[in-house]
């Protein structure tokens, strides 16, 4: 009698370190037990997962995209193998014999053939499918690298525009803080002493508000060391005179005006060049 083949799992892909099904044993009616239907499924999602994790050819577990599919394959005909053997049994049994007789050996060998090849002609379309996604997502990925490199070369010519458009626009900050200084100080001439205008130090940095580190006074016996004031706004020539009680400040903004020219000099010499520094004498 003709019965479908048991199933055989195709070793054409790259299953990695996975534990391998057990080799099917039909049982006496000819059908798959159970344990190897749950076998199969279970090897089926081990080879993808292992697929999604450990897709690196250089690891040992790596299985690769033909791995996956000659587990689904395997597992595919597993599921269907007793469906399979009912259709044929239905189909032999409907075959006009003379009462009483069996198909002869030379038919159970030709039919049990023609199953093999219909069975090898699924994994052969799968496999050929398989084949033609990989080709394809291969190719995908070329594509993507070319337009991946196209982008990061135009990053770059971007980068390099900004970097050259920076420069420019510092060199022109740089070329106009003389002139923004001198049109600040003109605007305190005018000004009432009560109403002066913010002016620049000569680094371009507005210094109401700023946070500047300046050397201490070096007194006798008196330890080297810095330290950091917030400068207040001098927007008034009484604001101004006020330094002279803070001396950490009245120093900050004379360090930021003029560097450390004056900083031995005495307070009302620092004052004096504070207010010439914003456009008062």
């Amino acid at each position: 009698m003709a019965h479908t083949p048991a199933p055989v799992l195709s070793t054409t892909g790259i299953l990695g370190n996975l534990l391998l099904p057990p080799a099917i044993a039909l049982d006496p009616n000819n059908k798959i037990r159970d344990a190897d239907k749950r076998a199969a499924v279970q090897f089926a999602i081990n080879a993808a997962e292992h697929y999604l994790n450990e897709n690196n050819p250089a690891e040992p577990g790596h299985v690769d995209l033909a791995g996956v599919a000659d587990a689904k394959i395997y597992e595919t005909v597993v599921i269907m193998h007793d469906h399979l053997e009912e259709r044929l049994q239905q189909h032999i049994q409907a075959l006009p014999w003379p009462q009483g007789q069996q198909p002869p050996p030379w038919f159970n060998v030709a039919v049990q053939n023609a199953v093999q090849n219909q069975v090898n002609g699924v994994r052969d379309d799968v496999v050929n499918m398989r084949t033609a996604i990989v080709n394809r997502v291969n190719g995908i990925e070329g594509q993507l690298n070319g337009m991946r490199n196209d982008i990061e070369g135009q990053l770059n010519g971007v980068r390099n525009d900004i970097e050259n458009l920076n420069v420019k626009i510092t060199q022109l900050s740089s070329s106009l803080t003389p002139m923004v200084i001198m049109s600040q100080k003109r605007c305190n001439v005018a000004n009432p002493p009560d109403a002066l205008t913010e002016v620049l130090f000569p680094d371009g940095t507005k210094p109401w508000g700023k946070e500047v580190t300046i050397p201490l006074i070096r007194w006798k016996n008196q330890d080297d060391r810095n330290v950091t004031v917030t400068l207040p706004p001098l927007n008034s020539l009484a604001a101004i005179q006020s330094l002279k009680d803070k001396p950490d400040m009245l120093n900050g903004y004379l360090n930021g005006y003029y560097s450390d020219y004056f900083l031995n000099s005495t307070k009302d010499e620092k004052l004096r060049k504070v207010r010439l520094a914003v456009g008062r004498s």
